[in-house]
Order: structure tokens, then C-alpha cells, then sequence
């Protein structure tokens, strides 16, 4: 066992990959690099260690180099390898003060790619390892998205970078031909990959491009694509006549007139359907940007509180069909109604009845329909994989009918039948929901666990929300997916089909079991467990300018800015990220030095890196501006707000 193994060991530093000799020559000439690297004070964001890194002789002479290096001439800098690697080396100096920088040179280096590869997803660590047959089952992935760099594949930075590990370059040497050839292609797009992240970061702005859920994705229930809300804010349909216009850029978006369009996702860092920049002819997701450099990203004080994640999302809703009925543990969500059809709104809790005649009527028609096999509640699958209660459909019916008692409340028999019927039968088309209408302009908001499903009736008359979202924080590589958080009750919800594994038993047990644990297996009160918590009323901050604050959870904030054409506002961000979205006019954005950043027009989006300081936001052209700027709250520190007091020379 080397030294260098043992001691990794010993310090509990974690696996050690193999790694080849590191060029001393190349690292010493690499030393007046880092000193001006410490002249852009990057190290003191590590507090008490800078003594250590400034100590002026011996071992730590070479830390103090070395800890602004990279551990490959690719990964870039973050303070999670720096404050690793300084932890590490303050162990070893202590245990061993006869270190010679040759030794701490090598210890620091297998620490820094022991952090390399765990900050990479599981999904790659076979390639990081140099697993030969993973490595080309990563090629095979991403198929011509290899030699495209403005291809949108949220696997291709993740794969690249596991690629420049030490143990799969080993592998890569004994590679040949075409593989051999597709990997010095990704190496290629890695380095292009990291010149447009620092392109951007520099810039202190990336335009996210709409990120735009379909059927074939897993989300059925929109409209078409020709009565689409969604195409329709972007100009390429008119929903209300059906008629596309513009063909090219429908295409653009792999969408045809049939296409089922029901959700579009703002300034995501979801590291499945990230929102993308191109840069340099390169697509760069915005997870990628952020985890570059969090804290020039995010802020210090956001990163502190969820690391290098946004933690919230912004999304359009647009449903033409009934969701199922589903439950998030570890995420709440608020809503903003836009343009809610007939007879559409949102499914709630129990529809629980405290008349008691009014209670036994219910369920002796629960009974009745169920005795007569009333097709419109009672259906079996037609999809084989959907797994269901029911063995022999007529015993199995029949038993459930015998153990239904006219003394429980209906929130015991919404249970029962839950469980006992699941994917059977129909709990909503029974009247054992409650159910509540939108009105445009409505806000509500779904507590965690608080069950609930958004109804749309039909292409011409669907449920269409701004919908503000708890998203899973951490490392991007580590990270929860919402999908992951959400549980369905009942899939069989007013005559939709129900999915393969939507519902499963020991779920539903799962979800059950949850919701009643928060108290909300019950009828849900709008003015109390659904209130939200912004403004009343939009204020105004300056003449021809208004804020109105959408919500304001401890999970996700929202707000709204309205811009008479000419006016500005400076936009306060207390060391923190901005993500807009612009819904009228058109919006300037400057640094209070009087850089542009960029201007966005109608249903355009942006992220504005933390390190760009207080903005100042500007409406042009002719038309009244909306603009909606969207994050996290951090506990203790105050939203982004806009005020009046502009620099003199900015107005």
C-alpha cells in the first residue's frame, strides 16, 4: 500500500482512484498562477485557514499553491475541493510536520480527485472508475448528440467530465477505433463545455431557452399543441382558432399539430430537464453554470443555506385533462390562476359532509352505483401493467361492497375504496372529492402533503396556472428529482386511465399514511389551509411602477413588477441570484455601473449570477412591461426588491 493510500486511509478521506505521476515541473511553474489567484481573494472565503495558506516556508509554502490549483487542468475551482483539500492537509500536517511538498503535492491530489469523482452522479461513476464496458455504454447513450455540442442531453456534461478522471483515461488508452475516436471527441466538448461556463459566468447572465413538457415525456394531460396556452404565449399558435402560426419553429421544438403540450419549466437547475443557454455554439444546462462557481452564482448566504441549488422552479401548467390525485412530501407549491375554463378547477381533500343525512345519502350511492356496476366509476384497466385490486373483478367488487359500513365518515370510505379498489375505482366521479373553481387571478397555495389534482375539460377549456414550486436542494450530482417527492392517490380520477406504477399498493399505504400523519385527510379549507401569504394589493414603488409580491413561503417566493414604458426601478438583491421572466413588454437589465446584461422581451427568461449586484430594470419600447423575478427565500435575509432610489446618473 503507497503512503499515499495509507494515509487516505487513515484520514478517512474517502476511495483513492489510482492516479498518474502529476508533472512537478509543470506544477511549479504553475505557482505564480496561483498567487494571483489569492490577489483575487477567493481564499478568503475559507475564513480561519487563510493563516495556514500564507504561512511562508516549507510544507505549506506548497499548500498554499497548491490550494489554488485544480485538481485537473479542466475541473474547475470551487470551494468544496478548496475547503477539502485544506481540511485534509491541516490533518496530515499535524500528523506528519516533516511533509516534503513533493509528498503534500501527491496527498493533495488524491484528494482532489476522490472530490472529482464524488461530486459526479452515480449514473457515471462506472466511466469515472474506468469500467471499459461503462464507458461505452455512455457513448452508446448519448448516439449523435457526441458530435453535436448544441445538443441538449442532460447526461453529456456529466459523462464528459467523468471521462477526464484519471482511472478513465487509463481505460480510454486501451481503447481503439471508434471508440477510442468518440471519446477524444467528448474530451473536445469538455474543454469547449468549460469555455463557455466561464464565458457566461463572466457574462453574469444566461437566456434560458423554453423548456417545454410534452406527452412523449410523461406528461399526457395537456392540450394540443394547437390549442396550447403555452405555444400560444410563444407565438407559434393561436389557441383559439387552432391555427399554427409558425410551422418552422413548432418543428424546432420536435412538436406537430397533435403533440400534447402541458407544462413549460423557468430557469430551472433540474438535472433532467435542465433549462439550456447556447454559448460559443455550445448548449450549456444551468445546473452546469451554477455548480462552476455556486457562491458567484447563487450568493454565499443562499449557497449556505441549499448549496449549489436553486430550490424552487417557475412553471406554466396548462391541463386539459384531470392530473392524478397526488401528495409531495418535502415540497409546496403555490399557484397563480391565468385562464381557467368552464367547469375546470382543482381537485382537494375529503368531501367530507357534517350533515349526517346528507353523509349516509352519499354513501348509499356510493353503494348503489357501485351494486349496478355504474361504468362511469367503475372500470378495470385496459393497459396490462397497471397493477390494480382486483383479482376476480365480480367476487372482488362484491367484497368490497359487503365491508362498506354507513357509519364512517367519508373520509374512511374515500380510504377504503382508495385501497381497496385502487385503479378500479373512481373516487372523484363519486362526489368523494372536494372540488374547488378558479377564477383568473386566484392564488392559492398546496401545503406539503395536502392532497390535491388540477382538472382541465377539454383543448377548448383548460385549467392553465402560474404555478411556484419547492424544488430538492444540495449537489446537482446528489439531487432529489420532483418526481421523486410526488405520490399518486388514485390514477383512475373522472374516467382518465390509469398509468403503469402511478399507483402502486405499498405507495398508496405510503401517501396514506402521510397526509393523515400532517392532519389533511380532510375537507381542505381555501381561506385558511390554502391561503397564501404576498401581497393583497400591488404597490407602488415608484411613478409608473408596482410590485406585487405572488407568494411568500418559506419554500418559494414570487414577484410580480409592473413597468409603464420609460420607468425603472433599481432591483435590490441583498447578495443574491435573480431569475425572470418577462410576461409583457420588454425589459432592460444593467449593473449599477451601466453594463448591459441583456434585455428580454415577451415570454423570454433569464438567470442574473449573483455576483452581477444590484440590478437596475428598465421597460422599453412603447408597450407597459411585466416581469416576474422568482427565487427561494434564505431564512433571515430579505427577498430581492425593487426601490425607487436609482443612481443619479442611471435614471
Amino acid at each position: 500500500m503507497s503512503f499515499a493510500t495509507a494515509l487516505a486511509e487513515k484520514l478517512g478521506v474517502g476511495v483513492v482512484l489510482d492516479l498518474e505521476p502529476w508533472d512537478l515541473n509543470h506544477w511549479y511553474q504553475s505557482l505564480r498562477q496561483a498567487k494571483a489567484r489569492l490577489a483575487e481573494a477567493k481564499i478568503a472565503r475559507v475564513g480561519n485557514v487563510s493563516a495556514l495558506l500564507l504561512e511562508p516556508s516549507g510544507p505549506q509554502l506548497a499548500l498554499r499553491e497548491i490550494a489554488t490549483l485544480q485538481p485537473s487542468s479542466r475541473c474547475t475551482w470551487t470551494d468544496q475541493w478548496l475547503a477539502t483539500t485544506i481540511s485534509a492537509t491541516q490533518s496530515w500536517i499535524a500528523l506528519y510536520p516533516t511533509l516534503t511538498p513533493e509528498e503534500v503535492t501527491q496527498m493533495v491530489m488524491c484528494v482532489g480527485r476522490t472530490v472529482q469523482a464524488n461530486r459526479l452522479p452515480a449514473s457515471v461513476q462506472g466511466v469515472a472508475q474506468g469500467d471499459a464496458r461503462a464507458i461505452q455504454a455512455a457513448v452508446a447513450q448519448l448516439g449523435d448528440a457526441i458530435d453535436d455540442h448544441a445538443a441538449k442531453h442532460p447526461e453529456k456534461p456529466w459523462i464528459a467530465e467523468a471521462l477526464e478522471t484519471s482511472a478513465a483515461r487509463v481505460a480510454i488508452a486501451t481503447l481503439e477505433g471508434d471508440l477510442r475516436a468518440k471519446t477524444g471527441q467528448l474530451h473536445q466538448y469538455s474543454i469547449r463545455l468549460e469555455a463557455a461556463t466561464k464565458a457566461i459566468a463572466e457574462q453574469g447572465t444566461a437566456g434560458c431557452e423554453p423548456n417545454i413538457r410534452v406527452g412523449e415525456q410523461g406528461y399526457p394531460w395537456g392540450p394540443s399543441a394547437t390549442h396550447s396556452y403555452i405555444l400560444d404565449r410563444l407565438g407559434i399558435v393561436d389557441r383559439q382558432t387552432g391555427e399554427i402560426l409558425d410551422q418552422r419553429r413548432l418543428a424546432q421544438l420536435g412538436m406537430t399539430a397533435q403533440t400534447k403540450v402541458a407544462e413549460r419549466w423557468m430557469v430551472t437547475d433540474d438535472t433532467t430537464y435542465p433549462s439550456w443557454t447556447v454559448e460559443q455554439g455550445v448548449a450549456v444546462p444551468l445546473f452546469w453554470v451554477i455548480r462552476r462557481d455556486p457562491q458567484q452564482a447563487l450568493g454565499a448566504d443562499h449557497v449556505k443555506a441549499y448549496g449549489e441549488a436553486l430550490g424552487m422552479v417557475m412553471k406554466y401548467l396548462d391541463a386539459a385533462e384531470p392530473l392524478s390525485w397526488q401528495v409531495h412530501l418535502g415540497i409546496t407549491e403555490g399557484y397563480l390562476d391565468l385562464s381557467a375554463g368552464e367547469g375546470v378547477g382543482l381537485f382537494l381533500g375529503i368531501n367530507e359532509l357534517t350533515d349526517d343525512v346528507q353523509r349516509r345519502r352519499l354513501i348509499a350511492q356510493v353503494k348503489e352505483r357501485l351494486e349496478r356496476r355504474d361504468p362511469t366509476v367503475v372500470r378495470l384497466p385496459q393497459q396490462d401493467g397497471v397493477e390494480h385490486a382486483m383479482t376476480d373483478f365480480g367476487e372482488s367488487l362484491q367484497r368490497v361492497i359487503d365491508g362498506m359500513h354507513e357509519e364512517w365518515s367519508i373520509a374512511e370510505l374515500t380510504e377504503y375504496l382508495l385501497k381497496e379498489g385502487m385503479n378500479v375505482i373512481d373516487v372523484a366521479e363519486l362526489g368523494l372529492v372536494q372540488f374547488a373553481n378558479l377564477k383568473p387571478g386566484q392564488r392559492l397555495v398546496s401545503a406539503e402533503r395536502a392532497p390535491h389534482a388540477l382538472f382541465g375539460n377539454g383543448d377548448r377549456a383548460t385549467a392553465t396556472q402560474i404555478e411556484l414550486k419547492a424544488t430538492s436542494v444540495g449537489p446537482s450530482h446528489a439531487r432529489q428529482s420532483t418526481a421523486e417527492q410526488t405520490g399518486a392517490l388514485t390514477d383512475n380520477f373522472l374516467g382518465k386511465p390509469p398509468r403503469i406504477k402511478k399507483v402502486t399498493r405499498a405507495q398508496l399505504e405510503q401517501w396514506l399514511a402521510a397526509i393523515k400523519q400532517a392532519g389533511l385527510w380532510r375537507r381542505l379549507d381555501p381561506g385558511t389551509d390554502l391561503k397564501h401569504h404576498g401581497d393583497e394589493q400591488p404597490v407602488e414603488v415608484s411613478p409608473g411602477v408596482s410590485s406585487l409580491l405572488l407568494h411568500r413561503e418559506a419554500q418559494y417566493a414570487g414577484r410580480q413588477m409592473t413597468f409603464d414604458p420609460g420607468t425603472a426601478v433599481k432591483l435590490v438583491r441583498h447578495g443574491q441570484h435573480s431569475a425572470l421572466m418577462v410576461r409583457a413588454g420588454r425589459i432592460r437589465i444593467d449593473t449599477l455601473d451601466g453594463r448591459l446584461l441583456r434585455e428580454l422581451g415577451t415570454e423570454e427568461e433569464a438567470f442574473v449570477l449573483a455576483s452581477q449586484g444590484d440590478l437596475i430594470l428598465r421597460s422599453v419600447g412603447t408597450a407597459r412591461a411585466e416581469v416576474i423575478d422568482f427565487k427561494r427565500p434564505v431564512e433571515g435575509l430579505a427577498l430581492p426588491e425593487p426601490s425607487r432610489n436609482i443612481p443619479g446618473n442611471l435614471f
